[in-house]
């Protein structure tokens, strides 16, 4: 190796000591460790120095060429010259760190570490070089810095790499916005701040609501493209001082400082018109970009960041149900915060009653209309109180279905008819699916699992599935319906009429039964519209050979008219209310089989939570009946729910009718169920979540600001070596420098 590039100035023109003793002679051992020491400073592109802070003058060991690249060596020869390569856009310099340091040497010198740019081609040329000093200087008789040991490294690379994670942690990648964290910071920021000065300000929510079509339209790899675009719309039009940010996918977030409530309306209007001005061009051909605005002023007093969204996405929300191009600036409800409570008593209730087994069937009979005499039962879902009054559950089945909470009703649902179906081998029960439920193919092979495992008394169960929901998924519910009917069960299409009836899905449905929907049955002889259209279904239902149900038929004259018609059976108030067991005494007095979902039995214990002081763990009676009187469930005085699961469903009770208390509970007669039914876990799919990189503009870095590290290391105990002061203090800095490195 070429020991010129070594040296940039004599050895003998510093003085290797804080106390400026005479030069001693280094020994050829000395040397021979020296030279050591020097190339492992090379080896790692590093070179060390030191600077005689008197004379100005820095010496150098080590390959300078791999730290300065083309730099003349004279331009870091001595203090000044060093200083005059500095990006003067730098926070701090090896100058600043020790003449302006607050420490003091205490005998073994005072450690630093700092990060700065140096511009090899003058201060007016863009190019940077990184670097990293990490030293000690050592003070003079007059306590003041004297001297410095140190070493500087290239760090080009590492400093890109961290320039780009720091962006990466406050911007998106795809449009160099800032990113939602740091949004949601800059956004509490802003709400203290106008709280303390007390000035309005706001914030919007601005989405691309027609993405989805463009995707299915085009294909997802477009969105991107419309994304882009959009963007750099917006950010053309945000007002000076305004910042705007990507918060998700489609949606972008404007935090508007010192701004009324009508300003936000103006910069919403201003933000539709730029995104509808002209089409966006793509490589896949044009794309009209319709926006949903939703937004919320500020401060209010209770306001936070993540509130302060919350209520903007509700208002977006709520945009995004109207006309395209919408603005919706959120506005406190009384009405929703009531409805929000109720949502979460029921949710209470729900698990409750699943961990206490409270639900429970009753069966409504369903009559043969030429005969008079029972056909079979429809199962209703009940739930038994803590006092043990049965009452309907009416009330817990929509906010369940909204939840999700439905699936654990059907589950434990279906366990009880099949333990019925065992109990009485007489009975035949009409079981109904909730429509998420329905459009769960994963619980189907849980339901064909378990009828398979009772195929002895298959035979004697109903399915029925509403219009609506074989229509969601007509393909997969067709699938379901031959597999039911392979397992012995019957099928019926229930509430129909109240869908898109026709031809093709009678066709397309190889259904059993069609169950009219019992809104059009209700009040028949007085009604000319309904019986034109309930005479037209039941043609409908015969030309295809179907056996037709009438729901909610109340009088005789109802009756008489749809037998007439070709109804084959009757269901509704006129023939019977709903009983816990219509069939008698049981084949065994067994104590209830307990069926709770294992979904609720237990809890991670990062998801535990403390009790809602507020939320009841459970609804009584007169809770009960307030929420039966409340908007929430069906406003139809005699609707009821079938035990899995729609509120369209009908027993035409009302409310103030007593219901009939349970006589006898539900027990397994044979082995072939089980003493103890636990629900085995459902499979869980989390949402992959993938975020797609890309290499941002240069552009986006510049108000990323540079990053200086300094830090204040404590000196190692001086060691009593035979080598002289300079070896020594390369050796120190040389271990300073390692201990950051692992650190």
């Amino acid at each position: 190796m070429n020991q010129s590039a070594f040296v940039a100035k004599p050895e003998h023109q510093h003085t290797s000591s804080p106390q400026n003793e005479p030069h001693k002679a280094v020994s050829l051992d000395s040397q021979r460790a020296l030279d050591e020491v020097t190339r492992s400073i090379s080896a790692i592109a590093a070179a060390s120095y030191h600077w005689n802070i008197a004379t100005d003058e820095i010496s150098w060991h080590g390959d300078t060429t791999q730290v300065f690249n083309h730099i003349e060596a004279e331009k870091y020869a001595n203090g000044r010259a060093y200083a005059s390569l500095l990006d003067p856009d730098n926070f701090t310099s090896r100058f600043e760190t020790v003449m302006g340091t607050r420490f003091r040497d205490n005998g073994q010198g005072v450690p630093f570490s700092i990060e700065y740019s140096i511009k090899p081609f003058g201060r007016d040329q863009d190019h940077l070089i990184w670097v990293e000093d990490t030293g000690r200087w050592f003070a003079g008789p007059d306590g003041r810095p004297s001297e410095v040991y140190g070493l500087v490294r290239h760090i080009d690379d590492r400093h890109r790499q961290n320039q780009h994670l720091q962006f990466l942690s406050n911007c998106d990648p795809l449009t160099g916005m800032l990113n939602r964290g740091r949004l949601t910071e800059v956004l509490g920021e802003t709400i203290e701040l106008a709280k303390v000065e007390n000035f309005a300000s706001g914030f919007l929510i601005v989405s691309v609501s027609n993405l989805a079509i463009v995707n299915e339209a085009y294909g997802f790899d477009l969105a991107d493209d419309v994304i882009t675009k959009i963007a750099r719309r917006l950010r053309r039009v945000v007002r000076a001082g305004d910042i705007i940010g990507r918060i998700s996918g489609s949606k972008f977030g404007v935090i508007m400082a010192r701004a009324t409530k009508s300003e936000l309306l103006v910069a919403a209007e201003r933000f539709l018109t730029v995104a509808r001005q002209k089409v966006i061009e793509t490589e896949m051909g044009p794309v009209w970009a319709m926006l949903s605005i939703g937004g919320v002023a500020l401060p209010n007093m209770e306001e936070d960041a993540n509130l302060a969204m919350a209520h903007a996405e509700e208002a977006l929300s709520e945009a995004a149900k109207r006309p395209t191009d919408s603005v919706v600036i959120y506005e406190p409800s009384v009405d929703r915060v009531s409805k929000r409570k109720l949502n979460s008593q029921c949710a209470v209730e729900i698990v409750h009653s699943l961990k206490e087994n409270q639900f429970t069937l009753s069966y409504q009979p369903v009559i043969n209309a030429a005969t008079g005499q029972i056909q079979f039962h429809e199962a209703l879902l009940r739930m038994r109180s803590d006092s043990g009054e049965i009452v309907t559950a009416g009330h817990l089945v929509t906010t369940a279905e909204k939840l999700g909470l439905i699936r654990l009703i059907d589950q434990v649902v279906i366990y009880k008819v099949l333990q019925t179906l065992r109990q009485f081998p007489q009975a035949k029960i009409a079981l109904n699916i909730s429509a998420v439920t329905a459009n769960d193919p994963r619980w189907f092979g849980k339901l064909t699992d378990l009828l398979e495992e009772n195929i002895d008394i298959t035979n004697r169960l109903t399915v029925e599935i509403t219009e609506t929901v074989a229509l969601s998924d007509i393909d997969q519910i067709v699938k379901f319906i031959e597999k039911l009917h392979t397992l012995g069960c019957k099928v019926a299409l229930d509430d129909f009429g109240a869908g898109f009836t026709s031809f093709k899905n009678l066709q397309i449905l190889n259904v059993d039964k069609v169950k009219i929907d019992g809104s059009f049955c209700q009040n028949l002889s007085n009604n000319k519209n309904n019986q034109f259209f309930v005479h037209t279904l039941i043609n409908l239902c015969k030309k295809f050979n179907l056996k037709v149900v009438a729901e909610w038929v109340e009088s005789n004259e109802d009756a008489e008219l749809l037998a007439s018609w070709g109804v084959d059976y009757l269901q509704g108030r006129l023939y019977g209310m709903a009983e816990s067991t219509p069939w008698g005494e049981p084949i065994n007095e067994d104590e209830e089989v307990c069926v709770v979902p294992s979904e609720i039995l237990f809890q991670d214990t990062d998801e535990q939570t403390q009790p809602d002081d507020n939320v009841e763990p459970h609804i009584d009676i007169d809770d009960h009946q307030q929420m039966l009187n409340s908007p929430y469930p069906s406003d139809n005085p005699q609707s009821d729910i079938p035990a899995i699961i729609s509120n369209e469903h009908n027993e035409n009770t009302t409310k103030d009718q007593e219901l009939t208390p349970a006589s006898t509970p539900f027990a397994a007669s044979t082995p072939d169920i089980e003493p103890d039914i636990i629900i085995p876990d459902l499979p869980i799919e989390e949402d992959e979540i993938s975020v797609h990189l890309e290499k941002e503009d240069q552009t986006d870095h510049d108000h990323v600001a540079k990053e200086v590290s300094t830090q204040n290391l404590e000196p190692s105990p001086d060691e009593q070596s035979p080598l002289n002061d300079e070896l020594k203090k390369l050796r120190q800095a040389i271990d300073q420098f390692n201990d950051l490195s692992a650190g």
